[in-house]
């Protein structure tokens, strides 16, 4: 199937922040209650553990995401104690402010915007990307990992969307999911319980988000391609796919070689 670049409500900087938060807070309350994430773990302990690392670095936050959970099965299954710091392009300062207050000795953020492709030397750790890989073109893709490369700092990206005609029928489901699952978001506000009992806006932005992450998610030989053209040193690439339940999770996890592996 084609990779079709087409946009998210989520991407659209020039709404407001409440609004650009409805496909991602649905996603986090849907992911937490499939354990979608739960097969990423031992992955990013194997990469924790090859770089050094008890820190990880999530880029894209949004809000806490699918990082507390994480963070319960590296202690829980792997023995490992970490802590994260979230970062954004368009912080949303309230999500983030709200996450951090819920687990305040593991979660913390970065005030300021961040760039993916350009992050900044003192922002150290395993860096993270979940469910976000898709929303950026090739060209920009690969200058995310090319970044890390630069920088020599592992990086772990998990993508539970597939470019395939199954993942396209279920997109068209989502609305009724919505329906289903909007009492389990947290936090819960009356917005946007309006938006989508009263005034249905909801069902139809996270439909479209969920449809268009399908069509822009890259396939595995995509994301071979893109490591296989990047430059600088020597790299341990890894990719994959793993299921949990309803969910598939493709994973791509690049780490240096040899020495200073973004160790804090």
């Amino acid at each position: 199937m084609k990779r079709y670049h087409l946009f998210e409500f989520c991407d659209l900087p020039w709404l407001p922040p409440f609004f650009r938060s409805l496909t991602p807070q649905f996603l986090e309350a849907a992911f937490r209650l499939l354990g979608s994430y739960s097969v990423a773990v031992p992955m990013l302990a194997e990469a924790l553990r090859a770089t050094g690392s008890v820190e990880l670095l999530d880029l894209g936050s949004g809000g806490a995401g699918p990082l507390p959970q994480l963070l319960d099965g590296l202690a829980k299954d792997h023995g490992l104690m970490v802590r994260a710091t979230m970062s954004d392009k368009f912080p949303n300062h309230a999500a983030l402010s709200a996450a951090v207050r819920r687990d305040p000795d593991r979660l913390s953020f970065l005030p300021d915007s961040v760039d993916a492709t350009a992050v900044p030397a003192h922002a150290a750790g395993l860096r993270t990307m979940f469910q976000l890989l898709h929303h950026f073109p090739p060209e920009t893709a690969r200058a995310i990992l090319q970044d890390a490369v630069r920088c020599r700092r592992g990086i772990a990206i998990f993508e539970v969307t597939q470019r395939r005609l199954l993942g396209v029928v279920l997109a068209l489901l989502i609305p009724f999911v919505v329906l289903l699952v909007t009492p389990l978001v947290r936090p819960l506000r009356l917005w946007r319980l309006l938006l989508t009992y009263v005034v249905p806006i909801a069902p139809l932005v996270i439909a479209w988000d969920a449809l268009v992450s399908t069509l822009r998610s890259y396939t595995e030989d995509e994301l071979r391609a893109m490591t296989d053209s990047l430059d600088g040193t020597a790299y341990v690439w890894q990719i994959g796919h793993g299921r949990k339940l309803l969910s598939e999770v493709t994973w791509l996890i690049g780490y240096p070689a040899t020495g200073d592996t973004g160790k804090d």
